[in-house]
């Protein structure tokens, strides 16, 4: 009896010494950084608490990958993991030198309407493209509950997508067909409610984009300002007066020789809530009325040889349902999407992209 104790003893010293407490930190102020994804090779061994804190069993591990939304990825080897790991966030472009620049928002968005229908009918020597490898962060909460929640690494190749189905959370949910439309339905505290028209996920190209081309085929709706450095151009832009169901504000970042698309970035205007009415209960005809408190997008490329690949996007919303029979029901979407490394993947499953679901 006493031999088993000691062992069990000797047992727990071993489990204790092979895990290893690490605290991942922003590199630019310091603070922690909450769900940052850790692997091994392609295996997903640990993921940090909002105090940036993970503990790693670290036995027959040679080398880890540290993967954050908008931070740029860390490949470390084994010996040289410290107690702090720091994090640099993405590239931002800033605009040294600025000048009020003599191009016109017509002429400019002209030239960057031409780039795009050249990248659409692969006429021009640059396109948009998704990148080979990306980390998709997907999250939809209705109070603090977690109701969909997907963070993981995809591939992205001859047009099909391929998932390592490792972080996964769906609860109650569902897909419904009503005629030529497929409607996402939560279900939670007996109450059923589609919210695909408010909870829409941030596509992979600009150009398909609804808030890109709200913005871009009413150019007349807007105020513009214009900016330039040796390398972009600028362009801020402001609505006028309310055409869509909300009034936006933002900018558009190009290149001052091709007019490809850097960042484009939109939010609410002024930070002034929208309202939205829609029948969100497939069981009844009853509307609700949602209010848009935050909403913002972003698209973010880099320029490589042959192509603008996407870097990052996101889109942002917290709603709030001011009537109907989730009255008051706080809900928050969140959707980012980032290029990554390549971890050597196999044995992936597909993924439809439009249905949002593994195949």
């Amino acid at each position: 009896m006493k031999l088993g104790y000691v062992l069990i003893f000797f047992l727990m010293i071993s489990i204790t010494q092979a895990q290893t407490t690490i605290t991942v930190l922003a590199a630019a102020d310091g603070q922690p950084l909450g769900n940052v994804l850790i692997y091994h090779k392609t295996n997903l061994i640990g993921e940090t608490n909002k105090e940036g804190r993970a503990s790693l069993q670290l036995t027959n591990v040679d080398s880890l990958v540290f993967v954050k939304n908008d931070y740029e990825d860390i490949v470390l080897p084994k010996t040289q993991l410290t107690e702090k790991i720091w994090m640099v966030k993405n590239k931002i472009i800033l605009l040294n030198e600025v000048v009020v620049s003599p191009m016109t928002a017509e002429k400019l968005l002209k030239q960057v309407g031409d780039f795009i229908e050249e990248a659409k009918t692969k006429k021009g020597k640059l396109s948009y493209s998704i990148p080979h490898h990306l980390q998709i962060y997907n999250k939809f909460m209705a109070g603090n509950d977690t109701l969909h929640y997907l963070n993981n690494r995809f591939t992205f190749e001859k047009g099909n997508f391929k998932i390592n189905d490792q972080t996964k959370i769906v609860k109650n949910f569902r897909h419904v067909q009503v005629k030529e439309n497929i409607s996402k339905v939560y279900s939670w505290g007996g109450k059923e409610a589609d919210f695909w028209d408010l909870f829409s996920l941030t596509p992979l190209g600009i150009h398909y984009s609804v808030d890109f081309n709200d913005f871009f085929l009413h150019q007349e709706l807007f105020d513009y300002k214009i900016v330039a450095s040796e390398t972009y151009y600028r362009l801020e832009f402001k609505q006028k007066k309310k055409y869509f169901l909300s009034s936006i504000e933002g900018y558009l970042i190009v290149d001052k020789q091709d007019f490809g698309i850097y960042e484009f970035e939109s939010r609410l205007k002024d930070n002034k809530p929208r309202f939205v009415n829609l029948h969100t209960n497939l069981s009844n005809t009853k509307s609700a009325t949602f209010k848009i408190d935050t909403e913002t997008y972003k698209f973010k490329y880099t320029k490589e040889s042959d192509s603008y690949l996407l870097a990052y996007s996101s889109k942002n919303t917290t709603f709030t349902a001011e009537k109907g029979q989730h009255k008051n029901m706080r809900f928050t979407a969140t959707t980012q999407v980032e290029r990554t490394v390549d971890f050597g993947d196999r044995n992936l499953k597909n993924f439809d992209v439009f249905k949002w679901d593994i195949k």
